[in-house]
């Protein structure tokens, strides 16, 4: 019975000690902030969404993977009918993917043509 009590103890350490290395890591990783906002704006809970957004960015700065996340708020917004958030968000993300677009192309990755079609989509949208 002993060494099973040890060895309970010894998993218990090494558990513990694999959540505290975990914690390092931020929350919302790049590759999983679309889909943590996309599903935040699934549960309506766009408050949510803008934090782990600012998180983001407050850490990684502005990448296309965060501007293919806002150009989901613009969309969400517009779901929504809120049609002066939604051209808030869409009008921010196609800015900054210009800015993007001075430093690479468009077509270098996937996320930033995402971001910029559905920030065309949401404004086209807004004004029909």
């Amino acid at each position: 019975m002993s060494g099973w009590v040890g060895r309970n103890f010894v998993y218990r350490v090494i558990l513990g000690c694999l959540l505290a290395i975990l914690g390092c890591f931020p929350a919302v990783a790049q590759a999983d902030l679309i889909d943590e906002v996309r599903g935040e704006l699934g549960r309506n809970a766009f408050t949510s969404a803008e934090s782990d957004l600012a998180r983001y960015k407050s850490q990684h700065g502005v990448t296309p993977e965060y501007l293919e996340a806002l150009s989901w708020m613009a969309r969400g917004e517009a779901a929504s009918g809120q049609w002066d958030k939604a051209g808030a968000y869409a009008s921010e993300t196609r800015a900054l993917c210009e800015q993007q677009l001075s430093k690479r192309k468009l077509d270098a990755e996937t996320h930033l043509p995402t971001a910029l079609g559905a920030a065309y989509e949401v404004l086209a949208q807004g004004m029909a």
